[in-house]
């Protein structure tokens, strides 16, 4: 009986480290850099510069890739505005200024970059935008 007991005690105590196993993932998905835009706040008709270090894994950009920008205003459920596009190096960096349009509203915005490895999510996944915040005075 003290052995059935004590197996039954030490089951207990493993069972949840076995069953925490299968949660984890076994594969790591290569994405881009973290994205910045300095500076964080801008008014209209001023310029940001949009930039991305390099990446620790290989995104295996081909030449001639290109990202391209948006700009969303939160607030006002505007259209979106296409902001241009930038060649990216093969390490994923990339850097280029952007101007904010004249007529774009102020208060909170988000700046999207389309074309990178963020673009491929698959039905499933908990996938994100590559995109970051901008204060538009």
């Amino acid at each position: 009986m003290k052995k059935t007991m004590l197996f039954a005690g030490v089951a207990a105590l493993l069972m949840p480290a076995f069953l925490l196993a299968g949660c984890a993932s076994t594969t790591s998905r290569c994405l881009p850099g973290a994205l910045e835009i300095s500076p964080g706040s801008a008014v209209p008709g001023s310029a940001v510069t949009i930039s991305s270090e390099p990446t620790a894994c290989d995104l295996q950009i081909a030449n001639g890739t290109i990202y391209g920008y948006t700009l969303v205003a939160e607030a006002h459920g505007d259209d979106p505005v296409d902001l241009g596009s930038t060649p990216v190096n093969s390490d994923g960096s990339f850097s280029s200024a952007v101007l904010i349009p004249e007529d774009f509203p102020s208060g909170n915005a988000t700046l999207l970059v389309n074309g990178s490895a963020f673009d491929d999510c698959v039905l499933g996944d908990s996938c994100a935008a590559y995109s970051a915040a901008l204060r538009i005075r």
